[in-house]
């Protein structure tokens, strides 16, 4: 890349150019490091799929040189289809995670880290040795939820040993969750995952549902004991919206404050099992449509103690489903793109992740992400301004 002054830095870029070129030296014509950030600019303004990127190349190339070497111009789109296949995940993900450490000053002091699974519908494929089995890939993601930051992903075909809990769990060992609540669905609710929180001295609100049957049951009979009714901690919020009122009552039960008789035995082996859990969490949300009432109720694991923090943070987890996820589906037409050779998923989906963060990070103007992709595409100066990071 070419030396250009500091108003123009690409401090992202810069992290990415440590990514190894996995090709051999003769079909060298273009630089990695100019593909990579072609295909990072192209997905912040707006592009989805090679074609796309090769398109929005083309228009910009005299821009273009101003920042890249392009030796031999704009890469076809089927060189940046092979160069992302071949590149190898985890150092992308490396790449990744320095830029996110380089930033860490804007980094919230107790952040709500919402982990969270997506399959990449569009990226399904034959298995290799059994073509009657396909495969999807499916992207975990660790997401700040005040920061509106991605922090990590890993991915995975969901083969042996590589389902969506291991991980998960090897998610949480790359990212730093000290001194912040992780929050994960049910598929979280496991001593493996909890343990791996709590040793990196991080906080925790997990889904209890059938896959822990004894907990489960254990943390309703507490919530309906007489005896335990006046344990427990109480914080309501209401609601409106969509023509609809909704009141969420959170309620947290310290395990250390009970004291029953007949359901000592049980609380005394669910500590053993989960050592760093140190409440029952329950959410119930009455909504209320005209004259139509809906009730539901939630259960968690959790090693919080304060009842409007478990409420603060519960709440928060939705944020990976509204601003990450929808954002992925609908302004990004993630399920829409075939990209599945190789690694090249797994790549562009960070991609992706990192161009949202990046686009959502931008706060001095209150648009749209589809507005900001617009307006990165048509003023130069506005992309630059969102590359430099956060």
């Amino acid at each position: 890349m070419q030396e250009f002054d500091d108003d123009l830095l690409f401090t992202l870029i810069d992290h990415f150019e440590t990514i190894e070129d996995p090709r051999v030296d003769r079909t060298k014509k273009h630089n990695v490091i100019d593909i990579i950030a072609i295909t990072v600019m192209a997905t912040v303004s707006g592009m989805k799929n090679w074609i796309d990127i090769v398109d929005w190349g083309k228009a910009n190339e005299e821009w273009l040189k101003n920042i890249l070497e392009l030796p031999n111009g704009i890469p076809s789109h089927d060189t940046f289809g092979r160069v992302f296949s071949l590149i190898k995940p985890e150092h992308f993900q490396k790449a990744f995670k320095d830029w996110v450490d380089s930033f860490d000053s804007n980094f919230h002091l107790r952040e709500t880290i919402a982990i969270d699974g997506k399959i990449l519908k569009g990226s399904i494929r034959k298995k290799p040795g059994n073509i009657e089995k396909k495969s999807s890939l499916l992207v975990v993601t660790a997401w700040a939820c005040k920061s509106g930051l991605s922090l990590g992903q890993l991915s995975s075909r969901m083969n042996k040993n590589e389902g969506e809990k291991k991980t998960m769990e090897k998610l949480i060992d790359q990212i730093d969750v000290r001194g912040n609540i992780v929050t994960i669905d049910a598929a979280g609710a496991t001593p493996n995952i909890i343990t791996k929180i709590a040793d990196k001295g991080g906080d925790c609100v997990i889904g209890l549902k059938e896959n822990q049957p004894k907990a489960r049951e254990l943390a309703q009979e507490l919530f309906e004991n007489k005896n335990a009714k006046t344990l427990i901690k109480e914080f309501t919020q209401t609601g409106k919206g969509h023509g609809r009122v909704e009141t969420r009552t959170y309620e947290l039960l310290v395990l250390s404050s009970v004291d029953i008789l007949d359901l000592n035995p049980a609380i005394e082996k669910f500590n053993k099992k989960f050592p760093s859990i140190l409440s029952f969490g329950r959410v119930i949300s009455e909504i209320k449509k005209g004259a139509s009432v809906t009730t539901y109720e939630r259960f968690f694991l959790t090693s919080l103690t304060d009842e409007k923090e478990f409420a603060e943070a519960t709440r928060e987890h939705w944020n990976v489903e509204n601003t990450l996820h929808w954002q992925l589906d609908v302004t990004f037409r993630e399920d829409d793109c075939r990209v599945r050779m190789g690694f090249a998923a797994d790549n562009l989906g960070l991609i992706r992740r990192l161009a949202l963060s990046l686009l959502k990070n931008e706060t001095a103007s209150k648009k749209s992400i589809r507005r900001k992709q617009n307006a990165c595409n048509w003023d130069k100066n506005y992309l630059l301004q969102i590359l430099k990071g956060i």
